[in-house]
């Protein structure tokens, strides 16, 4: 079974999909992870109830068209493009800033 992924539509989610079915995003958490342990039924669900496709099929029997949702599809990934290279042209990090602003578990104090 291949792996589902399912990219994040925040601007289309926020445009059309009601609260109930805004984005999410199935994918292994890590490159390696096959999702073995997962029911293969289980992947199949989620793919199916994915809320992008929900919404995309509300929408269009709410009277939007393909060309506009393709629209908005192309809209997105633009702005994942943008992100993706502001992310990859931005300097790496100084690694003593590496422990900052991370919560610990116990007290709820930030460092």
């Amino acid at each position: 079974m291949s792996k589902p992924c399912m990219r994040p539509r925040a601007a289309w989610s926020r445009r059309f999909a009601p609260a109930q079915d805004r984005a999410c995003c199935l994918r292994d958490h890590v490159s390696v992870d096959t999702q073995g342990y997962r029911d293969p039924q289980d992947l199949f669900d989620a793919v199916e109830s994915d809320p992008l496709r929900r919404a995309r099929e509300r929408a269009m029997a709410r009277g939007a068209t393909a060309a506009q949702m393709d629209a908005v599809d192309a809209e997105v990934q633009a702005e994942i493009d943008a992100a993706m290279a502001f992310a990859n042209a931005s300097p790496v990090p100084d690694p003593a800033e590496a422990f900052t602003d991370i919560q610990t578990t116990g007290a709820g104090t930030w460092h």
